[in-house]
């Protein structure tokens, strides 16, 4: 099934959204995504979910690093 990246940025908006709930207070949008990542690194510190990948890259380099690839796999395609 393909996801268009407009339904990505949805789910990504409802996330953002139950995040500020949740935290009680707003900021603005760069902030609050940047707070949000740093958060969900966090969540991967404490469940141990660091890989490396093949480049040697590690920590929370790696989910940063492959979320990017993500991106740019998926920014390819049109919506």
């Amino acid at each position: 099934m393909k996801i268009s990246n407009s339904r990505r940025a949805a789910w990504a908006q409802t996330a953002l959204d139950a995040y500020l709930e949740a935290k009680g207070e707003d900021d603005n949008l760069r902030d609050d995504i940047i707070d949000l990542v740093t958060d969900l690194l966090h969540l991967a510190r404490k469940h141990r979910k660091f890989i490396v990948l093949p480049s040697g890259v590690k920590g929370p380099s790696s989910i940063l690093e492959t979320a990017k690839m993500h991106f740019e796999a998926e920014s390819e395609r049109r919506d």
